[in-house]
């Protein structure tokens, strides 16, 4: 059976360790979903399974998991919030949504958290 390191250490010293220890792979963190799937897909493909395509559907269509429903007026706020922190500068609201893996919600929620037990720091 594949064994694929998931890990952030991302040097290639930390790659050579992972091999050292028998994993056949590596993806690093913050995981992306186009590194993660080719890596399944590299290692499902070899073994005959079926193999998982970057919007999360496998080979035959059918979806991984079933996207959560969304509340329009809070999709319109998410966006809206979205837009204001891309204007903001040294704000790179791009890569925290990158690492969160599109979640914009997610990142607001994050950003709110850290506003409010930080606000003295």
């Amino acid at each position: 059976m594949p064994i694929i390191a998931m890990t952030a250490n991302a040097f290639e010293d930390d790659r050579q360790s992972c091999r050292a220890a028998g994993m056949n792979d590596f993806v690093a963190k913050p995981i992306s979903l186009q590194a993660l799937y080719a890596a399944l897909d590299k290692w499902l493909s070899a073994r005959g399974a079926s193999v998982l395509t970057a919007d999360g559907d496998d080979a035959a269509g059918v979806a991984v998991s079933a996207p959560v429903p969304q509340d329009p007026a809070q999709d319109h706020v998410t966006a809206q919030i979205m837009e204001r922190l891309s204007r903001e500068a040294g704000v790179g609201n791009h890569k925290g949504v990158n690492a969160l893996n599109g979640r914009n919600g997610k990142l607001i929620s994050l950003l709110r958290m850290m506003a409010a037990t930080h606000r003295d720091d």
